[in-house]
């Protein structure tokens, strides 16, 4: 089963869990994660499928629809990441019958359309019909396209023709659908050097972070202009104290969340994945009166968010060393594949010091989305895109709904995505050594 009984009923602690969640309120931090009724957190999960595999067995399709239901009677949101192998992806008719499988999943549920996203890679199938076909067999839901290098490469797109060009096409005709979201085949990064990048090929559906698949992230929100007066000064004290409430609170509420797979629960030991998304960026630009062209305005920016990742990186080391660093350090030594001897012990004693050095409490802090650079509650005004290179400071990328995009033309639309996946693709990962896989 997807979701362990037993474990539901006995291992959440639900008035403590309550009480963390109001005190990050207080701290102005919001929890972005499931909480019912009786105040019991629990974080959404994703299912990897293969929808040729699921739609050609009986077997494969029960047992697929079992886990699937098992979430989402449980009240918990659902993303399903679909494989795809370049030429082997799911074709139309798959793709139909497999979102026809999800449909009657999730009526017999009782679950609302948006509980189940899909995953797909931008290549399997062209975003009009991937779109459609979700909505007339599953209902209207979130549809993430992941767009790789063939998509996203300058000058990688030809006539209108090529399928790369047509599928910039057809998003930019589908950009008011805010739950068809392009994503980016970009890394999850860590804020300690000894962890190495991860490969981002699914949408957690908690959060919408683009993170390795089954992974388990507490998701809390941080919206900047929160703690900024009209003029956008912001009081420095009370973000300092609300980053570090961000990384205690949220250490504590991780062991206490209910993750509903086995391998959720194993990543959430594992990994201790903290998401905090830093948002509030655009209305921040706004209160203070400044141009988003101008460099001043970036680095202004770029000191607030460097200011951010290391309060968030000191506390998270603080929290290590009066509780133990993330497990995955442990696990990363070099040394245990080598042979017994002096070269073993000298490797061994070289990742403690290393250890000892940069050790963190949680694999992941920071996140951000490119919608965070716009102002709120307003259409995207295209000179904050200058504001891209402010995702460099992000560990992953997070994609919520966006703002207007009516205003933008195609090439405008296919641009700024372009240049935000650019963006991350230049963080620096050089620092990342040595972890086995």
């Amino acid at each position: 089963m997807a979701v362990d009984s037993e474990y539901w009923q006995g291992a959440a602690d639900a008035g403590r869990s309550r009480q963390l969640v109001r005190e990050l309120s207080l701290a102005g931090v919001e929890l972005r994660l499931p909480v019912d009724s009786q105040g019991r957190v629990a974080g959404g999960a994703s299912l990897a499928a293969d929808a040729g595999s699921v739609t050609a067995s009986a077997a494969a399709a029960a047992r697929f629809s079992g886990l699937a239901l098992d979430l989402l009677q449980s009240g918990l949101p659902l993303t399903v990441v679909l494989a795809h192998d370049e030429g082997r992806g799911p074709d139309e008719e798959r793709f139909r019958r497999f979102c026809q499988l999800l449909g009657t999943v999730r009526r017999k549920a009782g679950a609302c359309h948006g509980a189940i996203a899909i995953c797909l890679d931008g290549a399997a199938l062209p975003p009009w019909l991937a779109w459609s076909t979700r909505r007339e067999s599953l209902g209207t839901g979130p549809l993430y396209l992941v767009a790789g290098h063939k998509h996203l490469r300058p000058g990688e797109c030809g006539s209108g023709r090529d399928p790369a060009a047509r599928f910039w096409i057809q998003l930019w005709q589908l950009r008011s659908e805010a739950a068809l979201r392009v994503v980016y085949a970009s890394p999850v990064l860590s804020h300690c050097p000894l962890l190495a990048p991860e490969r981002a090929a699914a949408v957690t559906a908690s959060g919408a972070i683009q993170a390795p698949a089954g992974t388990a992230w507490t998701v809390l929100r941080l919206d900047l202009s929160r703690f900024a007066d009209e003029r956008g000064r912001i009081a420095e004290t009370v973000l300092e104290r609300a980053l570090c409430r961000c990384v205690e609170l949220g250490d504590l509420l991780h062991d206490r969340v209910i993750w509903p797979t086995a391998c959720m629960r194993h990543d959430a030991w594992l990994n201790r994945r903290l998401g905090i998304c830093i948002d509030g960026i655009g209305d921040i630009v706004v209160r203070r009166g400044l141009d988003p062209t101008r460099f001043a305005c970036l680095a202004m920016l770029g000191d607030i968010l460097r200011y951010v990742r290391r309060v968030l990186r000191e506390r998270s080391a603080a929290v290590a060393a009066a509780c133990g660093a993330v497990p995955a350090l442990a696990r990363g030594d070099p040394s245990v594949a080598l042979p017994g001897g002096d070269l073993r012990d000298g490797w061994s004693r070289r990742w403690r010091d290393a250890a000892e050095a940069c050790a963190t409490r949680h694999r992941n802090l920071v996140v951000m989305s490119p919608w965070s650079i716009f102002p709120s509650r307003a259409p995207a005004d295209l000179r904050y895109a200058d504001l891209l290179p402010l995702l460099r400071f992000a560990d992953a990328c997070a994609f919520p709904e966006p703002p207007g995009l009516t205003r933008w033309n195609i090439n405008e639309f296919k641009a700024f995505h372009q240049r935000a996946w650019a963006v991350l693709g230049q963080r620096d990962t050089a620092h990342s050594i040595a972890e086995r896989p």
